[in-house]
């Protein structure tokens, strides 16, 4: 039963079952979604999962009310943890109350943890306030790095939760490819497996692979062309490993190769003509992903070579100046990338992305020249690296 609903094409959606599957998604895994109306809503359930409301706002209408909001009949209870509510001995005697739910939930203020009963009683058990507050300090790590500072309500964090979801619905043979975890729209999904590397709070604040799924809600598609979707994430993975104080991954040694990304780097540096969007360059061999690290130490270079604020003014000056479609295809978001860091950095560098091969165009070598910005410092590109100078 809902009271208070507003008048316009904003309001309540009642849905049942979570909004994630990996790929290949069938009609029968999508949410069952209720508009409610004003008094009482009655529906049948199409679908097992929990029962979400959905308060949409677009911007265009008047404010939307506080509305009340209650199920009169049908449904079943869960161990719900509202952290700042709930203690932790209320959240064990849930848990003992109601053996037959099954799903558990956690929730703040910036962050929503679902997973099956299941997997949550094969993990540690760890304190959920413990486990939401270290998801929290990451985004809050996570919106320092893009700028998120507060100043304008274009420069304010999503006041959406994070949604970490365990992926039920996500038939198992798929993630026989070694799928740890995956970015949705504003969710992480995970299957049963790997659910519970997230309520361990240790494993947690070493997880690289979360760190790096939660970066994907970060990203800027405006300077997020296709090669380097898989390498910009991990400046914000980075970002969370320097700050739980672990050494960077750009300074381990790969396995197989033997080979630090840093390694990589100055391999493909030290070559006599380089094309930063021609992976082989990269490769120690054919069919590995090399390029993506590779590449990686040059997005580095920019946060250690101008500092620690490079990438929050660019996040800023981005969506200060977003692209409109016409705009959004690689090769122009390649040249754009290459004016706006150089006009954030307030230093032209032509020098470093030449160094790193990316193809600067003449009208885009114009436009630098008439900005008239003092040349970055030309051993820019080896910042990190035992390479030699050129």
């Amino acid at each position: 039963m809902a009271e208070g609903l507003p008048r316009s094409p904003d309001g309540l959606t009642i849905m049942i079952g979570p909004m994630n599957s990996f790929y290949d998604e069938r009609p029968q895994d999508d949410p069952q979604l209720v508009i409610a109306k004003e008094g009482r809503t009655d529906f049948t359930a199409k679908r097992d999962g929990l029962i979400y409301f959905r308060y949409a706002y677009s911007g265009f209408s008047a404010a939307l009310p506080p509305i009340d909001v209650a199920i009169v009949r049908g449904g079943s209870s869960i161990p719900l943890y509202v952290k700042g509510k709930t203690s932790f001995e209320d959240w064990r005697k849930m848990l003992t109350d109601m053996p037959g739910a099954p799903f558990v939930e956690m929730i703040s203020e910036r962050v929503a943890i679902t997973a099956t009963r299941k997997v949550y009683m094969r993990a540690p058990q760890d304190d959920p306030a413990e486990i939401l507050d270290t998801l929290e300090q990451i985004l809050g790590w996570y919106d320092a790095l893009s700028g998120l500072d507060g100043s304008s309500k274009l420069h304010r964090a999503s006041r959406l939760r994070m949604h970490y979801q365990q992926d039920t619905v996500t038939p198992p043979k798929v993630f026989d490819d070694g799928i740890y975890m995956y970015a949705g729209n504003y969710f992480i999904g995970a299957p049963g497996s790997n659910m519970g590397d997230l309520l361990d709070v240790n494993k947690l604040r070493q997880a690289w692979s979360i760190w790096h799924e939660t970066g994907h809600m970060y990203q800027q598609q405006d300077w997020t062309w296709g090669e380097i979707v898989e390498t910009t994430v991990n400046i914000y993975s980075l970002n969370a490993q320097a700050h739980f104080g672990h050494p960077s991954r750009l300074k381990e040694r790969d396995d197989s190769t033997g080979k630090t990304p840093l390694d990589l780097a100055a391999r493909y540096l030290a070559r006599k003509t380089r094309d930063f969007d021609n992976e082989k360059q990269m490769r120690v061999s054919a069919d590995d992903d090399d390029e993506l690290w590779a590449r990686l130490v040059m997005f580095d270079q920019l946060r250690r070579g101008l500092g620690e604020d490079f990438y929050p003014k660019l996040h800023r000056y981005y969506r200060e100046h977003p692209l409109d479609d016409a705009n959004e295809q690689n090769a122009v978001m390649v040249q754009t990338f290459i004016l706006r860091a150089s006009t954030v950095a307030n230093q032209d560098l032509t020098r470093f992305f030449s160094d790193w091969g990316l193809h600067i165009e003449q009208e885009t070598a114009d436009r630098l020249k008439r900005l008239n910005l003092p040349p970055a410092d030309s051993q820019l590109s080896r910042v990190g690296l035992n390479v030699a100078s050129r």
